[in-house]
């Protein structure tokens, strides 16, 4: 697990499934979960609008948590690489009997710290101009 405790844009959510990740995670077993993507979601982040389809069925192999600020994510091998889960997002998840491999040189910091310099990398940008009097 790796910590990363400066939020970003939300105040801490329920990860129901926060358990059974774990245990998947110390048991290095694969994971089949349902996940409701970032277009899927309303306002707030985590509420499901009422979509066409239901969440993506996935078997991912997890290589850690991460706690960004109270939000937590799930990294985890899927379709050959690494990829990043919002757990919150994670509708159901079972932990299989398959094992889970990890690549001998992965490193969870070292990879949250590319990602997420990515990821703010990425966020839309709008420049402003503040005026401000003395009073």
């Amino acid at each position: 697990m790796h910590l990363d405790l400066p939020a970003w844009f939300r105040s801490p959510e329920p990860v129901p499934q926060l358990r059974e990740l774990a245990t998947a995670l110390l048991r290095r077993r694969q994971v089949e979960l349902r996940y409701v993507r970032d277009r899927d979601v309303g306002p707030g982040g985590h509420a499901p609008l009422v979509r066409a389809g239901a969440p993506r069925m996935r078997t991912v192999a997890p290589l850690g948590l991460v706690n960004k600020g109270g939000i937590w994510y799930l990294v985890a091998m899927a379709e050959g690489r690494p990829t990043v889960f919002r757990a919150a997002r994670i509708t159901s998840a079972r932990m299989t009997t398959v094992p889970a491999a990890r690549p001998d040189d992965f490193d969870l910091a070292g990879f949250w710290s590319q990602w997420s310099a990515e990821f703010a990398g990425s966020r839309p940008r709008l420049a402003v101009t503040v005026r401000a009097s003395p009073l």
